[in-house]
């Protein structure tokens, strides 16, 4: 199947909405809207629980009806997630030269720093926005082993491995069930608990959201007809409304997960029965997403580190500082992609090949 313009468009938005969330502050108490940064982009965080429904989507659509092995699957996986965030990991360090070892380990071995802290966090990653991370190995995890049982039912036995350890390990260790992304379990804190805590986390929901969309979007051209392209635009500007009023405001599969399953829906709708323009800018954007994503936190820090260093920066407030960030992200982002993140992808790719050839 060839790429769905609007599910790569959107990862592309995703990334930058994470970026504004964590530079909003640039233009809070600037002007006369004293939280103009909040009211644009404190929603921006939603961007974690859109990736993670995308996740689900794209690898689910990446080994539909190919002939991709488990080993294939993983190497894939691998090199698609490290090299990139290795190399971040360590510009970071670098920056903040101020990481204990066993801190550093953990956060190379995209294990949370800690916990005991709430979820979904759990003290987060060293480089921050990698926290998410944790879950989507995990995921991976779970679909590989998928395959290996049954490539004809991966999406049901994903779903499964899934949704049952997060329902039956709250309900044994907490005595009730819920899909608040803050939910911990109450379970002692040792390796096969932090385990633990992660398999019960509502946050795997939104990986579901994502398998079982793909699975609807390819019946959807049974069912067309005329009303399919006001439901998409409807479905699109409920969103924006979930977005800006704040409703069921918090991350999670029936908090921002719910408005990115809206928004996801209402253009894949629009994309099965309509033509998508292409717009090379947004599709530059989905490429660099990842690299996005994880390089943003190192720019932040160097630049609130050397805001000396940087006059633009420094004395441009509110507009000026936001913008001038958002496009270095998008420089640095360029620039990793195409010297570490496709590497990366292309290496794994010719491991591939030699092992098929063995």
């Amino acid at each position: 199947m060839d790429k769905i313009k609007t599910i790569h468009y959107l990862r592309g938005i995703a990334a930058l909405l994470v970026v504004c969330f964590h530079i909003r502050e640039y233009i809070n108490g600037v002007y006369a809207q004293q939280n103009l940064g909040d009211l644009l982009f404190l929603s921006g965080a939603s961007g974690v629980d859109l990736f993670f429904i995308i996740s689900g989507f794209i690898i689910t659509m990446s080994t539909d009806k190919k002939h991709e092995t488990t080993r294939t699957f993983i190497i894939k996986r691998i090199f698609r997630i490290y090299p990139i965030f290795i190399v971040s990991l360590i510009i970071f360090i670098s920056i903040n030269n101020v990481y204990p070892l066993n801190e550093i380990i953990r956060s190379a071995l995209l294990l949370h720093k800690n916990y005991e802290a709430p979820a979904p966090f759990y003290g987060y990653n060293i480089l921050y926005p990698a926290w998410t991370l944790t879950y989507e190995v995990y995921f991976y995890i779970v679909f590989f082993v998928s395959m290996y049982l049954s490539k004809n039912n991966v999406v049901t036995l994903a779903s499964l491995m899934l949704a049952v350890p997060v329902l039956c390990l709250q309900a044994y260790f907490n005595g009730d069930v819920s899909l608040a992304a803050d939910t911990n379990i109450n379970v002692d804190i040792h390796f096969l608990g932090s385990i633990l805590k992660i398999m019960a986390s509502p946050m795997m929901f939104e990986f579901i959201y994502g398998m079982v969309l793909y699975k609807i979007y390819n019946l959807m051209e049974k069912y067309k007809n005329a009303n399919i392209t006001i439901i998409s635009v409807f479905l699109a500007g409920l969103y924006f409304c979930m977005f800006f009023s704040g409703y069921r405001f918090g991350y999670g599969p029936v908090n921002f997960g719910l408005w990115a399953l809206v928004l996801l829906i209402g253009c894949l709708l629009y994309e099965r029965f309509n033509s998508v323009a292409d717009y090379k800018v947004l599709n530059a954007l989905g490429d660099y997403s990842y690299s996005m994503y994880l390089s943003h936190a190192f720019i932040i820090s160097f630049f609130q580190k050397n805001s000396d260093m940087i006059p633009i920066y420094n004395i441009g407030g509110g507009i000026t500082k936001i913008t001038f960030t958002i496009l270095c992200v998008v420089l640095v982002s360029h620039l990793l992609y195409n010297y570490v993140e496709r590497p990366g992808i292309i290496l794994g790719r010719r491991i591939i090949n030699k092992l098929n050839e063995v």
